[in-house]
């Protein structure tokens, strides 16, 4: 499935039997998909696209679900993404990701992509299972070995 892919509304709503809460599923494909990381909001401010991780691929690629029609939309075709390092725009125009070596970002009308920072050789990532381990852009693109100010 290449950039750029839609596929139909995938969201269902249920109700937990232990709780009564009201539950919204938003993808129904039997793979792995996930928010961005847990401090990260998924959405933009006025709430236009909800932003994961799907591996429905085959390997992690970022989505959006189209809150006004459902649709899931696939933004990236890449084999280098760092799935938790995605960070929504509050403005909806962009979502900010590492893969590869470098800081990205993806201009969420046109799919085009922009790599905003290079990090050379150095390691993307630390070892461990959190934070800079994991991915998340926190220490790369703010306060890593390779700041600028």
């Amino acid at each position: 499935m290449p950039k750029g892919s839609t596929h139909p509304p995938e969201s269902h709503e249920f109700t937990d039997a232990n709780t009564g809460v009201k539950i919204r599923q938003v993808t129904s494909h039997p793979s792995i998909h996930h928010h961005p990381f847990y401090y990260i909001p998924a959405y933009d401010d006025a709430m236009r696209r909800l932003i994961f991780v799907s591996h429905r691929t085959g390997i992690p690629q970022l989505f959006a679900e189209i809150r006004e029609t459902g649709e899931l939309l696939q933004l990236t075709d890449r084999d280098d993404l760092d799935e938790w390092s995605i960070h929504p725009s509050h403005d909806g125009n962009y979502v900010y990701f590492t893969a590869g070596m470098g800081g990205w970002r993806i201009e969420l009308k046109s799919l085009k992509e922009e790599q905003l920072l290079d990090f050379g050789t150095d390691k993307i990532r630390e070892k461990g299972m959190v934070g800079a381990a994991m991915g998340t852009p926190g220490r790369q693109l703010v306060g890593g070995p390779r700041e600028t100010r």
